[in-house]
């Protein structure tokens, strides 16, 4: 088990970690615990928030986990990695489960306007785009 550390106030404090915890794995009793303590400096992630973080065109995949997500449920972070969404929450397996499928779909969906689009790896950074906004970033660099 690994223990985050952090600086409150001049003095150090250490609190266990484990994946498992934060995602809602076997040891996620801890994980209430852990988002309990560190609540002051977490915060849970809005919906509103949560389509901020992305482009435009994944809102409907944030609005799709937020409408199964439990009330429960704590969001962790949301963003853009090598292309496609990833959304960090502390919740049970089966959410998890159904949130990777929805991360699978940002893998055809343009993160800048919803249409179809595919992932492009060859404009120096990762990103899902449509023909149309691939060809506009290609040509303004």
């Amino acid at each position: 088990m690994k223990i985050m550390t952090f600086n409150l106030g001049g003095t150090q404090q250490g609190v266990p970690l484990s994946a498992a915890s934060i995602s809602g794995g076997k040891e996620g009793e801890n994980s209430r615990a852990l988002l309990s303590y560190l609540g002051n400096f977490i915060m849970n992630i809005t919906r509103e928030d949560a389509k901020k973080s992305v482009g435009p065109g994944w809102g409907s995949l944030i609005d799709k986990i937020y409408d199964f997500l439990p009330e429960s449920s704590f969001v962790l972070q949301v963003k853009e990695k090598y292309g496609t969404l990833r959304f960090y929450v502390d919740t049970d397996e089966k959410i998890l489960d159904k949130i990777e499928e929805i991360e699978k779909e940002s893998e055809k969906i343009c993160e800048i306007c919803g249409k179809e689009g595919l992932l492009r790896t060859d404009l120096g950074w990762w990103l899902t785009l449509c023909d149309e906004d691939y060809k506009e970033r290609k040509k303004n660099g």
